[in-house]
């Protein structure tokens, strides 16, 4: 995979996905040890652009989408799970 590829996605190198924890069904546990299929999908990403994938935490939609504005969490996130 080329540089340019994995940069867009991840430009830090590491792919920050974000991880609604205020709905139950795709994602739980705390920000400090998420889990569901909304991380397990982040993962996936990251192992085949060969970055580790970062789940940023969120409580609320809300916070998600002001994140990404903010350039907390990436483009990509967005791709991966439903905004937090």
């Amino acid at each position: 995979m080329t540089a340019a590829v994995v940069k867009d996605p991840a430009p830090t190198g590491v792919l920050r996905a974000s991880v609604n924890l205020g709905n139950p069904l795709p994602a739980h546990g705390t920000a400090q040890s998420p889990g569901g299929v909304t991380v397990d999908s982040a993962r996936e990403p990251g192992a085949r652009l060969g970055v580790p994938a970062e789940p940023v935490c969120f409580d609320a939609a809300r916070k998600s989408v002001e994140a990404m504005a903010a350039g907390r969490a990436g483009q990509s996130d967005a791709l991966v799970a439903p905004p937090a």
